[in-house]
């Protein structure tokens, strides 16, 4: 099994547009990023709270899940990447600040 250690950030940089910015778990928020990726679209999912911000590069798509309503065991958070449709990972967190 992989384990993805890494801590992401979504950023609201104006209305409707957001930016992506990873690192390593063992790096600081305020060295430079791993990955940067702008202009995610943010997508409801239902009426509940749900919703999901997809942030496209190059053959890559990285879905980031923010889940408010579900299961007992349904994680806070759920990361989605995709090369070329198909995914490659899938990785449950945890929301430190929102």
């Amino acid at each position: 099994m992989l384990f993805l250690y890494i801590e992401i950030r979504i950023d609201e940089l104006s209305e409707d547009n957001f930016r992506y910015a990873s690192w390593k778990i063992n790096e600081k928020e305020s060295s430079k990023p791993d990955i940067i990726i702008k202009n995610g679209e943010y997508r409801p999912n239902g009426n509940g709270g749900n919703h999901v911000i997809a942030f496209t590069n190059k053959n890559y798509t990285y879905k980031v899940y923010r889940n408010i309503i579900g299961a007992y065991d349904t994680p806070e958070i759920t990361l989605e990447i995709e090369k070329e449709g198909s995914i490659i990972l899938r990785e449950e967190g945890i929301l430190i600040i929102e």
